[in-house]
């Protein structure tokens, strides 16, 4: 197995156990509506919003047809991606693409090519270097954050102390003083933001291979496709269609693929 190659942020839902728990609890309960049958009248396009025209570099959307059985005059529907602009100007002659050929295709490539048994744990450990490395860099950030808020405390009291002494416009003062006490509140948001982030194991490699292997769960749950759609969004950059080929490029990749493949 190539090593494997790592983005800063490419996978931003990394987040403390507690919240990932959280978010798993979520997702229980949405797999409980589905069961239901609450939502399955609704065809999910798993691709929507990564998926582009290799023509004219335009978007592609989901979009279906109907027909009619021969026999029993049966009304079926047929699924698509289609680009956006060729369905608009007729312009471009890409061809659209059958759903369901397109998304069993880069499930496949997502399985074989990042989240497998070879590829998870080194991905696990590239993203924790990442982690700790923008860690390490922003732990200057604090001192300029206080920095920040000692000069706006500054301001704040001359202001206060202008309307004590009554020598200008008064609502001119005080719609200072809002702002200078919302740019307070904002530093010091950051700077617990940043307090936060500084905590000795805030995101473990445990954590991010939990991720991982929560989102190869995720793909192989074919009846939550919102679940599929998630794992797709957080995991895979953009999907160009042509007329031969599917390339997908992921966030983040196994070497020997080069972040992308064709058909």
């Amino acid at each position: 197995m190539e090593d494997v190659i790592e983005i800063p942020g490419a996978i931003p839902a990394i987040v403390p156990d507690e919240l990932f728990w959280k978010v798993q609890k979520k997702m229980v309960h949405n797999k409980r509506q589905y069961a239901a049958g609450r939502y399955r009248a609704n065809v999910v396009y798993l691709l929507s919003g990564v998926i582009w025209c290799g023509g004219c570099g335009k978007r592609m959307i989901g979009t279906s047809s109907s027909y009619k059985t021969r026999v029993s005059q049966e009304r079926r529907k047929l699924y698509y991606y289609e680009c956006n602009y060729a369905k608009r100007t007729k312009e471009c002659r890409n061809e659209k693409i059958n759903k369901d050929k397109a998304e069993e295709y880069v499930l496949n490539k997502l399985k074989s090519d990042v989240l497998n048994n070879q590829a998870i744990p080194k991905l696990a450990q590239d993203l924790y270097a990442v982690y700790q490395s923008e860690k390490l860099e922003s732990s200057g950030e604090g001192d300029y954050l206080l920095q920040d808020i000692a000069r706006v405390d500054k301001q704040i009291a001359n202001v206060v102390e202008a309307i004590t002494i009554g020598g200008a416009s008064l609502k001119v003062l005080t719609d200072q003083l809002k702002n200078l006490e919302t740019q307070k509140a904002t530093l010091e948001y950051r700077y617990q933001e940043w307090l936060v982030k500084q905590q000795k194991d805030l995101i473990s490699l445990e954590t991010i291979t939990d991720h991982l292997n929560y989102y190869r769960r995720c793909l192989e749950d074919l009846d939550n496709p919102n679940n599929v759609k998630q794992a797709i969004e957080k995991l895979v950059d953009r999907i160009i269609i042509k007329p031969d080929t599917i390339d997908v490029f992921f966030k983040v990749s196994v070497v020997t693929t080069g972040g992308g493949g064709g058909s």
